[in-house]
């Protein structure tokens, strides 16, 4: 429910841009916002948990701040940490902190847009990490971009098609949805719309 396959949304914000975004993130519906909630508390318990475990072994040997220590040393959490990395060695207790934070910060879904700017160039975005973490957006203007095609990908026994822009002076192509797949018809309908909007002065929709 919090997660689907990629599905593709276009939008036209002027009548020289047109933006494509891929997402496997769910529509919005009550049912799925409760459940967000619900796993938002249940990553808050886990980074909690990251860090508390280590700074109750730590706190004896460390200058925390008066608010920090008093939640070790009054709150009920902080005296559960304690009990909890009583029993652990150091390295032990360096990994399951480590893997707290890592299954906490993991991303429920995946966004990834490529908004074309007539005359200026295109804009790509991938979203994949939690409170903007794994966020990485490049701009590459018009007169770097040589060419915009489809390429077929073997991944593993089967084809894949993904689209990838052709940059001046960078001897890798950029792929403009890098981490997520929506099949062959979605790739040409967004080649298409770019080639469209940014060489040929179309619609691109």
């Amino acid at each position: 429910m919090l997660s689907r396959k990629p599905r593709l949304r276009s939008r036209r914000p002027s009548p020289t841009t047109v933006e494509y975004t891929l997402s496997t993130k769910p529509p919005p519906s009550l049912p799925t916002a409760l459940l967000h909630i619900v796993v938002l508390a249940l990553r808050l318990a886990l980074l909690s948990c990251a860090i508390l475990l280590p700074a109750s072994r730590l706190a004896p040997y460390l200058s925390l701040p008066p608010t920090f220590q008093s939640l070790l040393d009054d709150a009920r959490l902080g005296h559960l940490s304690a009990r909890l990395s009583a029993p652990l060695s150091t390295p032990a207790l360096a990994a399951v902190a480590l893997l707290l934070a890592f299954v906490s910060l993991q991303p429920l879904h995946v966004t990834e847009s490529v908004l074309v700017l007539r005359g200026l160039g295109i804009q790509t975005r991938s979203s994949a990490g939690l409170w903007g973490l794994g966020d990485a957006t490049r701009f590459i203007p018009t007169e770097k971009i040589r060419d915009v095609l489809v390429n077929e990908v073997f991944v593993g026994f089967g084809v894949q098609y993904v689209l990838v822009a052709v940059v001046e002076g960078e001897e890798d192509m950029v792929v403009v949805f890098p981490r997520l797949r929506g099949g062959k018809d979605v790739v040409l309908r967004v080649w298409r719309g770019v080639r469209a909007c940014l060489f040929e002065g179309g619609d691109g929709i």
